[in-house]
């Protein structure tokens, strides 16, 4: 059984900078009109727990949108010329598969499961209006949710406590020692090393 932490009573940093960036998709949204979910999703997938993991993996998840955007507009504008729901499900199927391979083929193994997101999202979704544009305006709603949830991250930073805690004791140890160059050695490591000086 896991021992109980009381610290853990406490959120987490990268927990408030997510509740922050869904209200603010959320007040966003309100203002100015239109459904929220699918920005509040993107936010949710791209809190990251520092600024460089969220420019990184923004810059992933925009990419991701982008081809899941695509490939499901062009879907949603080919059922209109198929009356066969049980093709237009196999299609659907086929065109996950289609978007995986995409995403490893350029090397965005990142990009798969927010472009998955927007593909489903799109070819699954009831909408009165063209197909492209309605394909446009969620792939605009995710990029607004993962801009929000980047912008959130660098605006609030993460405290650097207890960085360097490790290292040092392993160099403060007797028993452990430096290698010459200065870096930790295992204790029972083939390398030469020098007694630690207390």
């Amino acid at each position: 059984m896991k021992s109980f932490h009381p610290e853990y009573l406490k959120p987490g940093m990268r927990n408030l900078k997510t509740a922050i960036a869904i209200l603010l998709c959320l007040l966003l949204f309100q203002a100015f009109g239109g459904d929220p979910g699918i920005a509040c999703i993107a936010a949710l997938i791209s809190m990251q727990g520092s600024v460089e993991a969220s420019l990184i993996q923004g810059k992933h998840r925009i990419i991701g949108t982008i081809i899941g955007g695509v490939m499901g507009g062009v879907l949603i504008n080919l059922f209109y010329f198929i009356q066969n729901p049980y093709l237009c499900i196999l299609i659907i199927a086929s065109g996950v598969s289609l978007l995986i391979w995409v995403c490893n083929l350029i090397g965005q193994q990142p990009c798969i499961v927010i472009g998955c997101v927007v593909y489903f999202v799109i070819v699954l979704g009831n909408t009165d209006i063209s197909p492209w544009a309605y394909a446009f305006f969620r792939t605009s709603d995710t990029c607004i949710g993962i801009l929000i949830a980047v912008a959130v991250n660098a605006a609030i930073p993460v405290k650097q406590k207890n960085k360097r805690r490790i290292p040092s004791l392993l160099r403060a140890s007797p028993f452990l020692g430096i290698r010459r160059d200065g870096a930790p050695s295992p204790l029972l490591g083939k390398a030469r090393f020098a007694p630690a000086r207390l």
